[in-house]
């Protein structure tokens, strides 16, 4: 996976920043994400005590299941705090995954220390422990088993430029899930259930993690995206988990721990995420009607996000310049090859397996589907486009050496078909609505809620305290 391939595990959508990556959550379009910035308004004064509140008490910032007497567990005997799902672990290995850990600079160089409150909400406040801790995560798996020490200079230096950005996108992301779950927490009608229903949001997390691992496990590196849409907590836990080679949730507490979090805080976490998912779904309720003339409309505007690129299945036998004396050589030995197979009869696989220069040569010179395009060698590019199926081709000189290929079998370019995508046109509609209906939502609690950051100095938004 190349190094900018690697922010693919990120959270929803991917895409480039000055020469490095950085995330976008799904609810974060642009507008989406401009009316949920604490920016986003003329700041004004903040409130102090709001702020002092959760100043006081950092620990109780942590989670905002441990907000009030009202959420904690309703016994006889005890007022102690509700506390996540208890597992049973098994013996774990030694993760295979390196440390990735590091810190995050304030504004004049200085380290910010884990336990620094960096962001307030409401009356809530969240520490820089808890974001370093998934970004942790997030540049381990793109480590893919590597140590940051072992990185070239300039790579570590893109490493460390990502992680200030994914520290703030992490932030960003954690702000608007207490900023939704506050909303449950000041709603929900009879608030002596909440306990239950904390009690019940991560009952099935182990079965459901399981059951996301094998989902992660069949999706294509660049379809991680999508899975990360869907649900993000468990696709990271299912890469991190992957790339250690761990199975059970005693091993993946042993890479979270190496990491700077524990299965407890993810757990924590991931009910916090339910909730607001499901307050999101609550509160941004859309018009789920889409008439066939709606979707035609939008076919047709974004026809080219729909195009079809030609494809070829093919086969290769290559003699490399590098590998010879001199370009003599080099095309008497391709011509070799070649009258093996047309003249002799050979198989082209066991002739590339034994001849052939290509660093397919193992696979007997096979390539799969092939995008018309996507190869460095425009000769072969070309060739594999022109040439009829199953015929062995003339010698085809590039930069690298000498070429014979055999076309397999070839699609065609053009574009997808309205009837094939209509499912997919109706989703996306679907969720455009839906983005614009939870940037209201947002705008909404953000005129009632108190937000800071550690980013926007002493500024924030004129509150009415929950």
């Amino acid at each position: 996976m190349s190094f900018s391939c690697r922010i693919a595990l990120g959270i929803a959508v991917v895409y480039m920043v000055g020469g490095g990556c950085a995330l976008r959550w799904p609810w974060q379009s642009p507008q989406f994400a401009q009316a949920v910035s604490p920016r986003a308004a003329a700041p004004a004064a903040a409130p102090a005590a709001a702020r002092e509140n959760a100043l006081a008490d950092p620990q109780r910032s942590s989670t905002p299941f441990e907000d009030s007497n009202d959420l904690a567990p309703q016994t006889a005997a005890s007022s102690a705090q509700p506390r996540p799902q208890q597992v049973s672990y098994q013996a774990h290995r030694e993760p295979a995954i390196p440390t990735a850990i590091a810190t995050i600079l304030d504004s004049d160089g200085t380290p910010i220390d884990n336990a620094r409150i960096v962001a307030v909400v409401g009356n809530q406040s969240i520490q820089a422990g808890e974001i370093l801790a998934i970004v942790n995560q997030m540049i381990a798996v793109m480590l893919e088993g590597r140590s940051e020490s072992e990185l070239a200079e300039a790579e570590r230096e893109s490493y460390a430029a990502m992680r200030e950005r994914l520290f703030r996108t992490q932030l960003q992301s954690e702000i608007q899930i207490k900023l939704i779950y506050l909303d449950f927490v000041r709603t929900i009608p009879e608030k002596n259930k909440v306990p239950e229903i904390l009690k019940n949001v991560n009952v099935k997390f182990e079965q459901e993690l399981n059951e996301w691992r094998e989902k992660v496990a069949k999706t294509p590196k660049d379809e991680i995206g999508r899975r990360m849409q869907e649900n993000a907590t468990l696709t990271r836990l299912s890469l991190l988990m992957a790339h250690a080679n761990a199975e059970s949730l005693g091993e993946l507490e042993g890479i979270l721990r190496r990491l700077g979090s524990s299965l407890e805080r993810e757990l924590r976490s991931y009910a916090e995420f339910k909730i607001a998912h499901e307050m999101r779904r609550r509160n941004a309720k859309t018009n789920t009607e889409i008439t066939h003339e709606q979707m035609l409309d939008h076919y047709r505007e974004h026809r080219e996000e729909y195009a079809i690129t030609a494809k070829a299945r093919w086969e290769q036998l290559s003699i490399h310049f590098s590998r010879c004396e001199s370009r003599e050589e080099a095309l008497q030995r391709i011509a070799e090859l070649g009258n093996a197979v047309y003249l002799g009869g050979a198989a082209l696989s066991n002739v590339a397996r034994k001849d052939s220069h290509d660093s397919f040569a193992d696979k007997g010179g096979y390539h799969d589907w092939t995008s018309q395009g996507s190869l460095a060698s425009k000769q072969l590019d070309q060739a594999i486009f022109s040439l009829s199926p199953n015929r062995l081709s003339e010698i085809i000189e590039d930069e690298r050496g000498f070429h014979i290929i055999r076309v397999l079998e070839t699609t065609k370019s053009g574009h997808e078909s309205f009837e094939s995508v209509q499912d997919s046109l109706r989703e996306k509609i679907k969720n455009e609505r839906l983005i614009k209906e939870l940037t209201k939502y947002v705008e909404r609690l953000q005129k009632t809620t108190y937000i800071w950051t550690i980013f926007d100095g002493e500024s924030g938004i004129p509150t009415e305290n929950p």
